[in-house]
Order: C-alpha cells, then structure tokens, then sequence
C-alpha cells in the first residue's frame, strides 16, 4: 500500500494540471489585479466615447446656431456666417448647410473671393432636381487657420 500511494503520487506530480485553482494566484490578488485592470479600462472608453459624442453634439450646435442668425447665403450682404476654429471644420459645415438645405445636392465649383476685408466662398452646386445654385458663405472666422 505505500508503494501504491508513492507510484499515485509521483505520477500526479509528473502530470501537468489543467485549468487553475485559488492556489495558483496566491489568494486571487492576480484575479483582483485583472478585474481592476479590466474595470479602468472600460471605464476609460466609456468616458472617451462620450466625449467624442458631446464634441460632435457641440459642432452640430455651433454650426445650426452660428448660421441662423446669417442670411440665406443669396449674395455677400446675405452670406451663411460660418464660425469655426479652422478651415477644415469650417468647410465641413458649409457642406453640411448646403445639405440640409438642398438635399441630395450634387457639388459643383468653390471661389475664394474678399469683400470690404472680408473672406468668402462661393460654392455653386446642383440640386436633386438639375436646378443649379450659388451659395455665398462668410468665411472670414476661420479663413487661413489650419
């Protein structure tokens, strides 16, 4: 019988385990490690993602509030205000007003032009029916800033 207990138990020994018990981790600590590891890090995206979503909400904001209180964009003194920090947002939202006003628009030419020291384009474009448009939008906010 010791030699049964001595063969078991040198076999046992040989054979590698398979899965993991609460002595592997040294009462868990390597578990409560991961879980805090895993926990702050889905809390991190969760607050990046709705950053990114309230930036979005506030550039929508700003373009539907800067161009309301603008023209219809039917000549210079009627221009579209557009207000942005930079050109790219800026030229963004030009294209956003000319596709809320006149969906399913087609693109058509884009003029720089400057008027009593201020900046403008001029973008012209055909509507979903063929019908062609100019559209005058003032610029001058965020003209020559990258």
């Amino acid at each position: 019988s010791i030699l049964m207990k001595w063969a078991f138990r040198t076999r046992a020994m040989r054979r590698p385990r398979r899965g993991f018990c609460r002595e592997d981790f040294g009462n868990a600590k390597v578990l409560e490690t991961g879980a805090r590891v895993a926990i702050i890090s889905l809390m991190l995206v969760l607050m990046v993602g709705c950053a990114a979503s309230q930036a979005t909400a506030r550039k929508d904001q700003a373009a539907t509030a800067t161009t309301a209180a603008s023209g219809d964009g039917s000549s210079m003194a009627a221009a579209v205000i557009i207000h942005s920090d930079n050109e790219m947002d800026g030229i963004a939202q030009e294209y956003r007003w000319i596709e809320k006003h006149y969906p399913g628009y087609q693109r058509g030419s884009q003029s720089l032009l400057f008027n009593a020291g201020r900046a403008y384009d001029l973008l012209e474009f055909k509507d979903a029916d063929g019908k062609g448009h100019s559209v005058y939008f003032d610029i001058t906010s965020f003209y020559g800033k990258m």
